[in-house]
């Protein structure tokens, strides 16, 4: 009964955490996740960028969730374009942090002129 009990409690747990993750898709994907902590930084997988190098100018755009109940912000490249008055992009690099799947934050990084 006690067995029961505790894997009845595991499932459960495994079942709440990780609600606010960001799941990964086929445009940009998550490489990978921690299970209690992730914070990672790695390339957007975007061909049509010049790699030109890292540009003087640098701009962010940042999503946020919340349990996996609410979620918002705009981390486009668009944005964040506009917020660093870029025009010609050189880098797309993309930041994860999530704290126990209850806290998510996902920022799209432009470089460029």
């Amino acid at each position: 009964m006690r067995t029961v009990i505790l894997l009845g409690c595991v499932l459960v747990m495994l079942g709440l955490v990780g609600c606010a993750m960001i799941t990964p898709n086929t445009v940009v994907g998550t490489p990978t996740t921690g299970w209690l902590y992730t914070e990672i930084k790695y390339p957007h997988p975007r061909t049509e960028v010049v790699n030109d190098g890292i540009g003087s100018k640098r701009g962010e755009a940042m999503i946020k969730n919340i349990v996996g109940l609410v979620a918002i912000g705009d981390a486009s490249i668009e944005t964040a374009m506009k917020n660093g008055g870029i025009t010609k992009v050189y880098t797309v690099d993309h930041d994860m942090m999530s704290i126990l799947g209850v806290y998510t934050e996902w920022k799209t990084v432009v470089t460029g002129e």
